[in-house]
């Protein structure tokens, strides 16, 4: 298993929450803070599923995902997101993914975590 979420813990808490998640569920873990590792790790690696950020530095997961596919990776990708947009789904799931989960808890703990209040949408 390779998450591949963007490491600002003040903004989500989900990269060690994954990784907790999977390792207590037996499964061996590679967790990597940005795309660009994202995209080496899964190139050279084996794994049975990718967890990919959309909003990840360096590169985002969408083009991580459209490298992957273009060089032949067909590892199962979920992307993980705050972006709520129908149109943002639709661009993951055209560069190749096979599953999308909105995570509400990221979006709205950033806004939090920066003062503002996310039940005013502030």
């Amino acid at each position: 298993m390779l998450p591949c979420v963007d490491s600002e813990p003040k903004f989500c808490a989900m990269p060690e929450a994954l990784t907790v998640f999977f390792e207590k569920n037996q499964f061996v873990v590679d967790a990597v803070r940005d795309g660009m590792a994202a995209y080496e790790y899964a190139v050279f690696g084996v794994y049975d599923a990718l967890i990919l950020d959309v909003m990840m530095p360096k590169m985002d997961g969408v083009e991580v995902l459209r490298r992957l596919r273009a060089d032949g990776v067909h590892t199962p990708v979920m992307m993980l997101t705050a972006k709520s947009r129908k149109d943002d789904r639709i661009c993951g799931f055209n560069a190749g993914a096979d599953d999308y989960l909105l995570c509400h808890r990221c979006r709205d703990g950033g806004a939090a975590s920066a003062g503002a209040d996310p039940q005013s949408g502030e």
